[in-house]
Protein backbone atom coordinates (compact mmCIF):
# COMPACT_ATOMS: atom_id res chain seq x y z
CA UNK A 1 0.00 0.00 0.00
CA UNK A 2 1.24 3.43 -0.66
CA UNK A 3 1.12 6.75 1.41
CA UNK A 4 -0.92 9.75 0.80
CA UNK A 5 1.34 11.12 -2.09
CA UNK A 6 0.88 8.11 -3.93
CA UNK A 7 -2.80 6.81 -2.35
CA UNK A 8 -2.39 3.25 -3.94
CA UNK A 9 -3.22 -0.35 -3.37
CA UNK A 10 -0.56 -2.47 -5.33
CA UNK A 11 -1.02 -6.43 -5.28
CA UNK A 12 2.03 -8.76 -6.07
CA UNK A 13 1.71 -12.82 -7.12
CA UNK A 14 4.54 -14.06 -4.70
CA UNK A 15 4.89 -17.40 -7.20
CA UNK A 16 6.00 -15.61 -10.10
CA UNK A 17 8.85 -13.72 -8.87
CA UNK A 18 6.93 -11.12 -6.76
CA UNK A 19 5.57 -10.06 -10.61
CA UNK A 20 3.00 -7.21 -10.05
CA UNK A 21 -0.68 -8.42 -10.54
CA UNK A 22 -2.45 -5.08 -10.29
CA UNK A 23 -3.53 -1.92 -8.89
CA UNK A 24 -5.62 0.30 -7.55
CA UNK A 25 -5.14 4.11 -7.03
CA UNK A 26 -7.25 7.01 -5.64
CA UNK A 27 -5.17 10.13 -4.84
CA UNK A 28 -5.41 11.20 -1.15
CA UNK A 29 -6.58 8.04 -0.42
CA UNK A 30 -4.93 6.94 3.00
CA UNK A 31 -4.82 3.38 3.62
CA UNK A 32 -3.50 2.19 7.34
CA UNK A 33 -3.75 -1.27 7.14
CA UNK A 34 -4.40 -3.93 4.78
CA UNK A 35 -6.21 -7.93 5.52
CA UNK A 36 -6.32 -10.64 3.49
CA UNK A 37 -9.45 -12.74 3.92
CA UNK A 38 -8.76 -16.20 6.10
CA UNK A 39 -10.69 -18.73 3.79
CA UNK A 40 -10.01 -16.22 0.49
CA UNK A 41 -7.21 -15.33 -1.23
CA UNK A 42 -8.47 -13.19 -4.04
CA UNK A 43 -10.57 -10.69 -1.24
CA UNK A 44 -9.11 -7.60 0.84
CA UNK A 45 -10.41 -5.49 3.61
CA UNK A 46 -8.65 -2.42 3.95
CA UNK A 47 -9.20 0.33 6.61
CA UNK A 48 -8.35 3.89 5.82
CA UNK A 49 -9.16 7.11 8.04
CA UNK A 50 -12.62 7.36 7.73
CA UNK A 51 -13.82 4.40 5.44
CA UNK A 52 -13.03 0.31 4.86
CA UNK A 53 -12.99 -1.48 2.03
CA UNK A 54 -13.77 -4.94 0.70
CA UNK A 55 -11.46 -5.38 -2.71
CA UNK A 56 -11.92 -8.42 -5.19
CA UNK A 57 -9.06 -9.31 -7.15
CA UNK A 58 -9.76 -10.33 -10.36
CA UNK A 59 -6.23 -12.60 -11.61
CA UNK A 60 -7.38 -13.25 -14.98
CA UNK A 61 -8.45 -9.75 -16.00
CA UNK A 62 -5.51 -8.19 -13.68
CA UNK A 63 -7.75 -5.83 -11.80
CA UNK A 64 -9.50 -5.35 -8.44
CA UNK A 65 -12.29 -3.81 -7.71
CA UNK A 66 -13.91 -2.31 -4.38
CA UNK A 67 -17.10 -2.12 -2.62
CA UNK A 68 -17.63 0.40 0.89
CA UNK A 69 -19.04 -0.80 3.79
CA UNK A 70 -22.19 1.25 5.22
CA UNK A 71 -21.02 3.17 8.70
CA UNK A 72 -24.64 5.02 8.45
CA UNK A 73 -23.66 8.12 10.94
CA UNK A 74 -20.24 6.57 12.46
CA UNK A 75 -17.26 8.98 11.80
CA UNK A 76 -13.91 7.50 13.03
CA UNK A 77 -10.18 7.20 11.96
CA UNK A 78 -9.68 3.40 11.76
CA UNK A 79 -5.79 2.51 12.41
CA UNK A 80 -6.35 -1.49 12.59
CA UNK A 81 -8.50 -3.97 11.59
CA UNK A 82 -8.93 -7.91 12.14
CA UNK A 83 -11.23 -10.59 10.63
CA UNK A 84 -12.99 -13.56 12.75
CA UNK A 85 -12.03 -17.10 11.43
CA UNK A 86 -15.22 -17.28 8.92
CA UNK A 87 -14.51 -13.90 7.62
CA UNK A 88 -17.95 -12.74 8.70
CA UNK A 89 -17.18 -10.06 11.43
CA UNK A 90 -14.63 -8.14 11.67
CA UNK A 91 -12.80 -5.50 14.41
CA UNK A 92 -11.60 -2.39 13.44
CA UNK A 93 -9.59 0.17 16.17
CA UNK A 94 -9.74 3.86 15.98
CA UNK A 95 -7.95 6.48 16.58
CA UNK A 96 -10.46 7.56 19.21
CA UNK A 97 -9.91 4.97 21.18
CA UNK A 98 -13.02 2.41 20.91
CA UNK A 99 -13.42 -0.41 18.71
CA UNK A 100 -16.28 -1.13 15.80
CA UNK A 101 -17.87 -3.93 14.62
CA UNK A 102 -18.81 -4.69 11.35
CA UNK A 103 -20.63 -6.97 9.39
CA UNK A 104 -19.01 -8.26 6.72
CA UNK A 105 -22.25 -10.67 5.27
CA UNK A 106 -24.62 -7.37 5.15
CA UNK A 107 -21.32 -4.82 4.95
CA UNK A 108 -23.05 -2.24 7.48
CA UNK A 109 -21.88 -1.15 10.83
CA UNK A 110 -22.95 -3.70 13.79
CA UNK A 111 -21.19 -2.22 17.22
CA UNK A 112 -19.12 0.42 18.67
CA UNK A 113 -17.68 -0.17 22.19
CA UNK A 114 -18.52 2.19 25.25
CA UNK A 115 -14.94 2.08 26.14
CA UNK A 116 -12.27 4.27 24.77
CA UNK A 117 -8.78 3.29 25.39
CA UNK A 118 -6.18 7.10 25.64
CA UNK A 119 -4.34 7.82 22.89
CA UNK A 120 -6.11 5.70 20.58
CA UNK A 121 -5.80 1.85 19.73
CA UNK A 122 -2.58 1.08 17.58
CA UNK A 123 -2.56 -2.39 17.27
CA UNK A 124 -4.95 -5.89 17.36
CA UNK A 125 -5.03 -9.19 17.67
CA UNK A 126 -7.92 -11.66 17.35
CA UNK A 127 -8.24 -14.25 19.87
CA UNK A 128 -10.28 -17.43 18.48
CA UNK A 129 -12.90 -18.83 20.75
CA UNK A 130 -11.66 -22.25 19.48
CA UNK A 131 -8.59 -20.85 21.33
CA UNK A 132 -8.86 -23.61 24.44
CA UNK A 133 -11.73 -21.33 25.78
CA UNK A 134 -15.55 -20.45 25.12
CA UNK A 135 -14.67 -16.83 24.87
CA UNK A 136 -12.98 -15.00 21.60
CA UNK A 137 -11.31 -11.55 22.75
CA UNK A 138 -9.45 -9.12 21.16
CA UNK A 139 -5.88 -7.75 22.37
CA UNK A 140 -6.15 -4.32 22.29
CA UNK A 141 -2.63 -2.10 21.74
CA UNK A 142 -3.24 1.43 22.72
CA UNK A 143 -1.21 4.72 23.03
CA UNK A 144 -0.62 4.94 26.40
CA UNK A 145 0.95 1.50 26.34
CA UNK A 146 -1.61 -0.93 27.96
CA UNK A 147 -2.90 -3.91 26.31
CA UNK A 148 -6.36 -4.46 27.07
CA UNK A 149 -8.15 -7.61 26.82
CA UNK A 150 -11.89 -6.93 25.23
CA UNK A 151 -14.39 -9.76 25.44
CA UNK A 152 -16.18 -9.40 21.46
CA UNK A 153 -19.24 -11.09 23.37
CA UNK A 154 -19.94 -9.24 26.37
CA UNK A 155 -18.54 -6.27 24.56
CA UNK A 156 -16.34 -4.95 27.73
CA UNK A 157 -13.09 -5.04 28.88
CA UNK A 158 -11.76 -8.01 30.40
CA UNK A 159 -8.52 -6.91 31.97
CA UNK A 160 -5.55 -4.59 30.96
CA UNK A 161 -1.19 -4.95 31.55
CA UNK A 162 0.68 -1.36 31.29
CA UNK A 163 3.90 -1.63 29.25
CA UNK A 164 6.69 1.09 28.74
CA UNK A 165 5.94 2.87 25.81
CA UNK A 166 3.25 2.83 23.38
CA UNK A 167 1.92 -0.54 22.20
CA UNK A 168 2.92 -0.84 18.35
CA UNK A 169 2.45 -4.51 17.47
CA UNK A 170 0.40 -7.51 18.79
CA UNK A 171 1.85 -11.26 17.47
CA UNK A 172 0.25 -14.52 18.14
CA UNK A 173 1.55 -17.83 19.45
CA UNK A 174 0.36 -20.68 16.95
CA UNK A 175 -1.57 -21.94 19.80
CA UNK A 176 -3.00 -18.33 20.79
CA UNK A 177 -1.61 -18.74 24.68
CA UNK A 178 0.35 -16.25 24.64
CA UNK A 179 1.27 -13.21 22.61
CA UNK A 180 4.81 -10.81 21.81
CA UNK A 181 3.79 -7.13 22.12
CA UNK A 182 5.98 -4.49 21.19
CA UNK A 183 6.12 -1.13 21.65
CA UNK A 184 7.90 2.27 20.60
CA UNK A 185 10.55 2.17 23.26
CA UNK A 186 12.13 -1.19 21.49
CA UNK A 187 10.51 -3.10 24.48
CA UNK A 188 9.27 -6.79 23.97
CA UNK A 189 7.27 -8.22 26.31
CA UNK A 190 5.89 -11.99 26.47
CA UNK A 191 2.18 -12.17 27.38
CA UNK A 192 0.19 -14.77 28.61
CA UNK A 193 -3.26 -14.01 27.20
CA UNK A 194 -5.69 -15.27 29.87
CA UNK A 195 -3.59 -14.13 32.95
CA UNK A 196 -2.52 -10.98 31.36
CA UNK A 197 0.90 -11.28 32.94
CA UNK A 198 3.95 -9.99 31.43
CA UNK A 199 7.62 -10.63 30.71
CA UNK A 200 9.91 -8.55 29.66
CA UNK A 201 12.19 -10.57 26.75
Amino acid sequence: MGGVDDGSIYVYKLTDDYAPLCKAREPGLTTNMIRFYNNDDFKIISVHNQVVYIWTIDAVRRNVTREGLNMGNLKREFTCIRLNEEDTTAYCGTRTGDVVILNIETKRFAYQSDMKLKNGIKCLAYVSKTAGTDQGYLLLGSGDGKVTKFDIFSKKPVKSVELQGAVSSIALSDDMVQAFASTAECNIYLLDIFSMNKELR
